[in-house]
This record gives structure tokens, sequence and C-alpha cells, in this order.
């Protein structure tokens, strides 16, 4: 099963987002979705990014843009702060596929 992230971020620090990004890119491919264009946000390298709209509208609607933009079969969302242990992507689709 395919599987991607997507983030809906504003207003996240730009570390934290870097760390969180790089980290679930280790397990799948990512989307980031900015919500708003008040703050610049640095590009990914592997990640997709994508500003749909200059003024925010909130997360859920970041993330429905994101999920309606993902080819995935699985989509995950995330905030753009988290951690995640080696395998997690795996262990999520493992009990998804029981189901």
């Amino acid at each position: 099963m395919k599987t991607e992230i997507v983030m809906a971020v504003r207003g996240e620090l730009e570390g934290n987002l870097e760390r969180t990004a790089l980290a679930a890119l280790e397990e799948t491919p990512v989307r980031i979705i900015q919500d708003g264009t008040e703050t610049t946000i640095k590009a990914i390298p592997g990640a997709g990014l994508f500003a749909p709209w200059s003024v925010p509208r909130g997360p859920g609607q970041a993330r429905h843009y994101g999920i309606l933009q993902s080819k995935a079969d699985i989509v995950i969302l995330t905030d753009g702060h988290m951690t995640f242990p080696k395998g997690w992507i795996a262990a999520i689709v493992g009990r998804l596929s029981k189901k």
C-alpha cells in the first residue's frame, strides 16, 4: 500500500519542521501544506511543499487540501513538530491491513 504523510503547518519553527520532515521521509513521502504565506518556509529536500493560498484558512482546510492532492492509499496526518520511532509506518499499515 502506498502511504504519504501530510503536514499542515503555519508558524512552525523551521528547525522543528525540518527535523520532523526529514525523519518522516526515512519512512514515506511527505507533503507539507503551508496554511497561508505570511511566513516563508524553507524547502526541505525530498518533501513536497505547497502553499495553496496566501491567507490562513486553518489546519483543517490545509489537511483537507493535502489529502485531496495525495495519490496514496493511506494518508497520515501529522504536525510539523513530531518525533517518530523507526518502523512506525509499517506498524500502521500492518494494523490497517488486518481490518
